[in-house]
């Protein structure tokens, strides 16, 4: 009687465990994420990966550029608008990821693309902002930089690398004339108006030429000599 008490408990826990199992197998297949890879997968793989998932973002840029349009940005102590256009959309797209020596984060990737982004000008007040339709075209690419990380691919930032700017003057697109003037430093050229506009703000004039100090002019021997017979002066 004994024995057949002991088996019954051993089976009745064997049922338990495989009902737990089952549940928590179908639940964590139900929450799984719809990019997955790990670290075993190759590379060109997660390269497609990226690639299908910037061209989410492409296509939900176009969904939304109307109303990105009119939104505008505050920035203290600043107000503008600003939104994005791919002209190319995602076709010309470029992955390139690279396997990384962490059990959290064994994948990093970036994607570049081009992109255009148009910006006014930074206003004081919200409501000149608003009523503000004159944009500037800044045309570059953009590089948007993932993370595998448990399983799914994360975006972790992006940098928009401004190769031109652009004004629109009766309705034809023709470079910003700029107000100072500034000497070949590729490095801040590259931020565009907008990182320009902040260096300004924040004091930094990276391109702006400094004045040329005025050198004090020579003196005669005569002029001199006046100076020094002077009574009462020092020198």
């Amino acid at each position: 009687m004994r024995v057949m008490k002991s088996a019954g408990i051993g089976l009745l826990a064997g049922v338990l465990s495989v009902c737990v199992l089952s549940c928590a197998h179908g639940r964590k297949s139900a929450e799984a994420p719809v990019f997955e890879s790990n670290a075993a997968a190759d590379a060109t793989a997660n390269e497609a990966i990226l690639l299908e998932l910037v061209k989410e973002h492409v296509a939900a840029a176009a969904r939304n550029a109307g109303e990105q349009k009119n939104r505008v940005i505050r920035r203290k102590p600043y107000f503008f608008k600003q939104y994005d256009v791919y002209p190319e959309g995602a076709e010309n797209a470029k992955a390139l990821v690279q396997a990384q020596e962490s059990r959290s984060i064994p994948w990093v990737g970036d994607v570049s693309l081009p992109k255009q982004r148009f910006i006014t000008r930074f206003h004081a007040k919200r409501r000149d902002a608003e009523s503000d339709s004159n944009f500037l075209r800044e045309t570059g690419r953009e590089t948007i930089t993932f993370e595998l990380r448990s399983g799914r691919w994360v975006r972790v930032g992006s940098l928009f690398v401004a190769e031109k700017s652009e004004e629109n003057v009766n309705g034809e697109w023709v470079p910003v004339k700029e107000t100072v003037k500034r000497t070949p430093a590729s490095e801040d050229r590259r931020k565009g108006y907008l990182g320009r506009t902040w260096d300004k703000l924040l004091g930094r004039r990276p391109y702006e030429e400094e004045p040329a100090k005025k050198e004090k002019p020579e003196e005669s021997p005569a002029v001199r000599q006046q100076r020094t017979i002077q009574p009462g002066r020092a020198f």
